[in-house]
């Protein structure tokens, strides 16, 4: 038997692609969080929101991690990462009204949006 369990080598590749994707899009907003703290001690909302999105990114990573040997969790997988875009566009359309944070929110979008393909 396989050491992956029947897992097909597409679904292996999407599964690493996906685990890269959201580690970037967490290490992106991690380094928003660290390199920025009087961004962050200015508004506890905008805070809680980069953590919840460090968080969102991280079990995405994890889900795409456990997917490349056990497949299943599919649905809680692409619900995470349709979370992840729809919330990241939020943020991408708040900053724009705005007119305030240049390309970071974008990238994140993307990010969160290639990952919802990958899922």
């Amino acid at each position: 038997m396989s050491e992956y369990r029947g897992v097909g080598a597409g679904r292996r590749r999407r599964g690493y692609l996906l685990v890269l994707v959201a580690l970037l899009g967490a290490a992106d907003v991690a380094e928003l969080m660290v390199t920025d703290p009087s961004l962050m001690a200015g508004s506890p909302t905008r805070a809680m929101g980069s953590a919840v999105g460090l968080a969102l990114f991280l079990a995405l990573a994890a889900l795409g991690a456990r997917s490349v040997r056990h497949p299943g969790a599919e649905l809680v997988r692409r619900w995470l990462a349709a979370v992840l875009a729809a919330g990241s566009l939020v943020l991408v359309v708040i900053h724009l009204a705005a007119h305030v944070g240049g390309l970071r929110p974008a990238s994140v979008a993307v990010l969160a949006l290639v990952a919802l393909a990958l899922a």
